[in-house]
């Protein structure tokens, strides 16, 4: 039989607030400090485990070989006693005992401050099996070694157990088991939740366990998906984007710690070509021309084949290299000959904002009035028509080194007469705020000329420009700086001379500066995923992997200018960064940076968003059962309390400190869940410990408790049942209640009553302590047995005495019927008995004068005539006098008999007046004695009187015998007790409604026998019984807020 056969299924275990004590080493199993209840030699249990022939308990199920869960034996150290809340050393002053007591089911919560004792024995020499816990991932096997669920059962006498058989097999899950408590259990696809599978042990002497049940917690798959951060990378148009590995993968994270690869391209860009690999490298060409925002995605998994949700990778395609932009030129050559422009010619004034190199690619428009040759450096020749003057023109395209394509330019060429002075043409240049112009000769001389065919030459600045600082050379050279910031025309003026010495107008160089073709770098914010306790390294580009110059400079971060506020951060001008997160730290960080490009100019602020998620979790522990014998130490080997405990990434765990010591015991335990209990002296009932343990990457788990039930030998119930005497109830008998609540299980478990008499079975087995019985008048006798869950019973004999000690109740009346008529009413009433012995007689007092007394003779007496029903008072004259009669035992007379007073002249009735009329009376004349006795011979006499004192008229008489005995206050019923009829009479005061009904015991009505409204006076109704049984009725008379109950008995021949 199971130690609490009264919960079969689930094993409720009750918790103990545990006192301080201190772990002892390894080799001592004694408290450290001195107990006075410890001075006992306990025995050392450890449970043999019989492995058999060790074959498969079910043996149709084939195992997968899976990695067990692992118990790292680096710590097999004694366990300190640590706070569980600063980790630090406790002492035994600093364990609270404060808890209030209260029943707490077994769970996996981690609640341990309430709890209350329970006593535990065991019934008979079966095995004890105690519930077991194990949790597993639903992506896992569970394997759990020898002695597996085993661990915590226990033979009382020692003897070496096993398992036998799987009584019920899990729902959800293939369990395969053995003789030595190893088992493997694998949950089916996608199970969560609880599984359950039931085994049978045996000992060795072939007893049998009740079914044990172990429960396995599924949890969900304890592999997770790898976690995908979107991606932002930007390219300049024109222009491929390769991103060397790890690529887009750089933010992404797998919280287990696996090695993650990309899968699929789930969705191509819409303005570009892309190519990528496993490792996250990937090439992107954006269409010609293209400047936006386009967008691929992918998809990764880990070596655990899970695979990520689609993540996205944007690519900004950003205007990069900028075509050139060509200014139109002026020319002039004489009629009939030749111009000739050395390079870079008609490119000279042309301005590429990138710096590039620039070119001619083709003429798009050739001159109406002559020839021309140009190159791609831009020198030309031009020839006009014979003796042609005027305007011509060509228009040609350029390009720079990147190929983008000028709009189209023009040539201007004035061919004129032959003259002898120089002439010059105006010039326009263009350049960047940023920049410096510097034109190489022939500079600004460039289109002009000699008339006659001179060297020409400058001879003078002649107006200097506004906004910027000039140099100038006589062959046309000329450097231009533009002031700071100026953006505008400027211009400056100039002369030439030709060898002759003749000099030209003033000519004009007009210079448009533009703003800054420099652009500063464009920053990306990025997005990385960190794991909990663990140091993110991203190596160079790092967080400028994303980012991008227009101008296809190289940048560099140059500052951190905002640093993350749950974690530590050391970065490089290379983006290599690394970022260590908080201690226990979970959510999203940031921090932000600056960077700048070869010409010094500096980004905006970009902002590196770091999701901090669980990586390596937090092992869990499941509250562990076991139950030692009173007076017996309880060894558990290694992986002891650790067996159950699971651990999602599969890391080594062991005990890392006790947080609270048993209360009840001894403790000494080891880091690989190896430990020894050791109860206290004859201690039975509940005790439990609590440690905490951590895994290999410095986890720690909650606190985990330990359960431990100290069982015995059951101990026999106790029957409580005390002798009791009540009072008789009524007739019908009296109500007693058969008590046993006093009776107790020494084990506090359920018990069953049963109650005999006389060796029979009178009420149970029942778990209700009471029964009730009804009883007569006497002794009876009553044996109580009460039985435990176990069998075990114990048996009280009591005696149960109904006495009736109450007399019966008797009312004595004379009862005015007429004139000088009286009814005589004796009314009796036992609460018991219904036999009663009745007597009524007539008794006639000593009669007393306080001058004179007379014997009693002749010539005075009082007779009673029973035949003719009347009452004479004789006397020898008219004369007022005193008798005394002494008067024996009075005259028997019966309930309801009617004695008629008869006074006349001839016999002296005591005081008369000379016509022999009554005129008063003086004294106590005649007495009713009621006697009444009961079955049990109590006995009670009551006695009414005729009142005949004071003097008083006759009508006064008659007056105050109506007021005492003819009211509703005194009715009566004749004859009672009666066989088939009686009377009840009754007298009415008042005026007013009066009813009169029939009751059995039970106050069931039977009979109406009146209701109606009565006149002031004396009335009587019969009652006929001839329906009714031998028995106690109650008649009820009711006038107003008047009521009168009387008790009728019938007593049928």
């Amino acid at each position: 039989m199971s130690p609490l056969p009264h919960y079969k299924e689930i094993l409720i275990s009750i918790l103990v607030l545990l006192l301080p004590i201190t772990i002892t080493s390894q080799e001592k199993l004694q408290k450290e400090i001195d107990s006075p209840n410890r001075k006992y030699a306990p025995n050392f249990f450890l449970q043999q485990i019989d492995p058999g022939t060790n074959t498969p308990l079910v043996n149709d199920v084939n195992l997968t070989e899976v990695k067990k869960q692992q118990f790292s034996d680096d710590s097999i150290t004694i366990l300190s006693i640590e706070s569980p809340d600063s980790r630090q050393p406790i002492t035994r002053e600093t364990i609270s005992e404060t808890n209030s007591s209260s029943i707490l089911n077994m769970s996996t919560d981690k609640q341990i401050d309430n709890f209350e004792i329970l006593s535990i024995s065991v019934c008979g020499d079966s095995p004890i099996g105690t519930p077991d816990y194990y949790k597993t991932a639903s992506d896992r096997t569970l394997q759990i070694a020898a002695p597996g669920f085993l661990q915590n059962d226990i033979d009382l006498q020692g003897e070496a157990i096993s398992a036998t058989a799987i009584l019920k097999f899990p729902e959800n899950g293939i369990v395969t088991a053995f003789a030595d408590g190893s088992f493997s259990y694998i949950p089916n696809s996608d199970f969560v939740g609880e599984d359950v599978f039931a085994y049978r042990m045996r000992d060795a002497s072939s007893n049998y366990s009740d079914s044990i049940f172990v429960t396995i917690i599924v949890t969900e798959p304890a592999n997770r998906t790898p976690i995908g951060q979107d991606d932002v990378f930007s390219v300049p148009a024109n222009k491929t984007l390769e991103i060397v590995a790890p690529g887009f993968l750089q933010n992404d994270a797998d919280q287990d710690g696996e090695i993650i690869s990309a899968t699929a391209i789930l969705k191509f860009p819409e303005h570009g070509i892309v190519t990528a690999f496993a490792d996250g490298s990937f090439n992107y060409i954006p269409d010609a021309g293209f400047v936006g925002e386009d967008m691929f995605a992918y998809r990764m998994r880990d070596a655990s084949l899970n695979y990520s949700d689609s993540v996205f990778v944007t690519i900004n395609v950003l205007e990069g290299n900028r075509p050139p932009e060509g200014i139109d030129d002026n020319f002039i050559i004489t009629k009939n000959t030749t111009l000739s422009i050395p390079a870079s010619g008609f490119l000279i004034n042309d301005f590429d904002p990138d710096g590039d190199a620039i070119s001619a690619t083709a003429i798009l428009k050739f001159p109406n009035n002559g020839i021309v040759t140009a190159f791609a450096d831009g020198s030309f020749s031009y020839i006009p028509d014979s003796d042609f003057t005027g305007e011509d023109k060509f228009v040609y395209r350029m390009r720079d080194a990147s190929l983008n394509y000028s709009d189209s330019v023009t040539v201007n060429i004035l061919v004129v007469e032959n003259g002898t002075l120089p002439v010059g043409v105006n010039d326009h240049f263009k350049i960047s705020n940023d920049r410096t112009l510097t034109v190489e000769a022939p500079g600004f001389l460039i289109n002009d000329i000699d008339l006659n065919g001179e060297n020409i030459f400058a001879t003078a600045i002649l107006d200097l420009p506004d906004h910027g600082n000039l140099s100038a050379l006589v062959d046309g050279k000329f450097v231009y700086d533009p002031d700071d910031d100026f953006v505008g025309i400027d211009k400056f003026a100039y002369r030439i001379r030709d060898a002759s010495l003749n000099y030209s107008d003033s000519v004009f160089v007009t210079i448009e500066v533009t703003a800054a073709t420099n652009r500063p770098p464009i920053g990306f914010d990025d997005y990385y995923t960190a794991l909990t306790n663990t140091v993110l390294s991203v190596d160079s580009p790092g967080f400028l992997i994303n980012d991008v110059d227009q101008d296809s400079e190289a940048i560099s971060a140059t500052a951190i200018l905002d640093l993350p506020d749950h974690g530590n951060l050391s970065a490089l001008v290379d983006g290599k960064f690394t970022y260590s997160p908080d201690p226990d730290f979970e959510g999203m960080d940031s921090f932000a940076y600056r960077m700048r490009d070869a010409s010094l100019n500096y980004s905006d602020s970009v902002r590196v968003f770091i999701n901090v998620v669980k990586g390596n979790r937090d092992p869990a522990g499941l509250d562990d059962h076991y139950t030692a014998i009173k007076n017996t130490v309880l060894t558990i080997e290694e992986s002891g309390f650790l067996l159950n405990d699971f651990d999602a990434d599969n890391d080594d765990i062991f005990a890392t400190a006790i947080l609270k010591l048993p209360k009840h015991g001894g403790l000494s335990a080891l880091g690989n869940g190896k430990f020894v209990y050791s109860p206290d002296a004859d201690y039975v009932g509940s005790d439990y410990f609590v440690y905490r343990m951590r895994d290999a990457a410095l986890n720690y788990s909650d606190s985990v408790r330990v359960f431990i039930e100290v069982i015995q030998e059951n101990q026999p119930p106790v029957a409580v049942f005390n002798d009791q005497t009540y009072e008789c109830e009524g007739p019908g008998g009296t109500e007693i209640t058969l008590d046993g609540s006093g009776s107790y299980d020494p084990e506090e478990g359920t018990l069953l009553f049963s109650w005999f008499k006389n060796g029979e079975l009178i009420a149970g087995p029942s778990i209700e302590p009471t029964t009730v019985v009804l009883l007569q008048v006497g002794s009876h006798d009553f044996t109580l047995k009460v039985v435990d869950e176990c069998g075990k019973e114990d048996s009280k004999v009591a005696t149960i005495s109904v006495d009736d000690s109450l007399p019966p109740e008797v009312i004595a009346d004379f009862v005015l019927i007429g004139k000088n008529e009286y009814a005589i009413s004796c009314s009796v009433n036992d609460i018991c008995s219904e036999n009663l012995t009745v007597s009524s007689i007539i008794k006639t007092p000593q009669i007393t004068n306080p001058a004179v007394s007379y014997k009693v003779s002749s010539k005075y007496s009082i007779e009673i005539d029973m035949i003719k029903n009347t009452v004479d008072v004789k006397a020898p004259n008219p004369q007022s006098f005193w008798t005394m009669v002494v008067n024996d035992q009075g005259v028997s007379v019966n309930d309801g008999q009617v004695l008629e007073l008869k006074y006349d002249k001839n016999k002296f009735q005591y005081k008369f007046d000379d016509s022999g009329n009554l005129i008063s009376v003086k004294g106590d004349v005649i007495s009713l004695v009621c006697t009444a006795t009961d079955e049990e011979n109590n006995t009670t006499s009551t006695e009414a009187l005729l009142p005949m004192s004071p003097a008083s008229e006759l009508s006064s008489l008659q007056i105050n015998s109506i007021s005492r005995n003819a009211t509703l206050n005194h009715p009566i019923n004749y004859p009672n007790p009666f066989s088939s009829k009686t009377t009840i009479r009754y007298a009415v005061e008042t005026e007013g409604n009066v009813s009169i009904k029939i009751f059995d015991q039970s106050g069931k009505q039977l009979d109406v026998l009146v209701d109606s409204n009565h006149n002031s006076g004396i009335y009587e109704v019969n009652w006929d019984s001839k329906n009714y049984q031998n028995g106690i009725y109650i008649y009820e008379i009711r006038q107003n807020n008047f009521v009168h109950h009387g008790k009728m008995i019938l007593q049928k021949e």
